[in-house]
Order: structure tokens, then sequence, then C-alpha cells
């Protein structure tokens, strides 16, 4: 298992055809599971830099929203507001937790239950769930204010 995820790391940005291709070049490396591997890592990474990216979006449209509202917390506008940044962040958070436990699968699979990788994904979980929790706990405040 070691061999494999340092085969996926160290191959991570090469040309999986071209892996196919010289596969005989590592006999001892399942290179279909590895090709796998690495088109698995590639696209949570995707997923994860989309989400990223979406947060930072819908935190930059509200401070912008917010800058051209005077006391925007006590107005409707401004909880709606405060509400659709929130409902995109709260998104976007849940796909980050959702790649993260799919990372997780992959490295129980490479490097195996007790490794140090799945630990530490496993607390890159945990605090992303926090996250999540968070931000499920503004939106339900943000919620009973409109009311």
């Amino acid at each position: 298992m070691k061999k494999l995820t340092a085969f996926v790391q160290e191959h991570i940005g090469d040309d999986l055809t071209r892996l196919i291709l010289d596969r005989k070049k590592w006999p001892d490396i399942d290179i279909d599971l590895a090709v796998s591997c690495i088109q698995s890592r590639r696209k949570l990474k995707g997923k994860v830099q989309e989400a990223n990216r979406t947060i930072k979006l819908a935190n930059a449209e509200f401070k912008a929203a917010a800058s051209s509202m005077d006391y925007m917390a006590d107005s409707a506008e401004g909880i709606q507001k405060k509400l659709e940044q929130l409902n995109k962040v709260y998104k976007a958070q849940n796909t980050i937790l959702d790649s993260y436990k799919k990372e997780l699968e992959l490295i129980v699979k490479e490097q195996g239950e007790n490794s140090a990788a799945a630990d530490n994904m496993r607390i890159k979980i945990a605090n992303q769930q926090a996250a999540v929790n968070k931000t499920a706990a503004e939106l339900a405040t943000y919620e009973k204010k409109l009311d």
C-alpha cells in the first residue's frame, strides 16, 4: 500500500494515458488502481477548490450588498441578503465535507484505517463539520429574525 500511495503522490500531475501505456515500468504497482486513485484525487481537489471559490464569492457579494445599505442587520432586505450568502456558504461547505469523506475512503484504501494520513483527514472532517454546524446555526438565527 505504501508503494501505491507514494506512486500516486509522485504522479498526481502526470498524464494518465502515459502512465497506462508505460505500465511495464512499474511491475509492482497496480497501475489501473493508481490511475483510478489519481483521477479521484484530482476530482475531489477540484470540487474543494470550486467550493472555496463559491464561499469567497458569496462573502464578497454580501460585503458589497452590505456596504450599500444602512442598518442592514435590522432590515428584511439585509436579512434576506445574509440568508442568501449563508445558504451559498452552507452548500459549499457541505461539498467540501463530502469531498473530505471521499478522500478519507481513498486514504483508508491506500494506507489503511489507522494510518497517520487517515487520522489527519478525520481531523479535517471534524473541523469541516464544525464549520457546517456553525453556518447552520447562523442560518437558523437569521431565519428566526425574518419571521
